[in-house]
């Protein structure tokens, strides 16, 4: 797998450390075989899951359903990286013209 992709949330779009938790299991199950949840963190405002994938956008694609489920699909910014930069495409929202970053 060549990319990172981000899930970041600020402020507080997740309501709780349980609640992200349970979005990584169901996010795990959605994204298999392509992609492998590789944890989190949280701080600095923010809540960011990060998914090592060989295909960042199908990936994203299949996570979309789930985030609009959960009522989070317009609280998210979607970023990948291939893994060897530091530069980050922003894929959600895609009127975006912030850079992406992680605190």
């Amino acid at each position: 797998m060549h990319y990172q992709l981000v899930l970041q949330f600020k402020g507080n779009a997740i309501l709780d450390f349980d609640s992200l938790v349970t979005l990584e299991d169901n996010l795990q199950r959605i994204v298999e075989p392509i992609a492998e949840v590789d944890g989190h963190d949280i701080g600095s405002g923010e809540m960011n899951v990060f998914v090592l994938t060989a295909d960042p956008v199908a990936t994203f694609e299949r996570a979309k359903s789930l985030l609009s489920d959960a009522s989070l699909l317009h609280k998210v910014g979607v970023a990948y990286r291939e893994l060897r930069s530091e530069k980050y495409i922003v894929l959600w929202p895609g009127s975006s013209t912030e850079a992406f970053k992680i605190a």
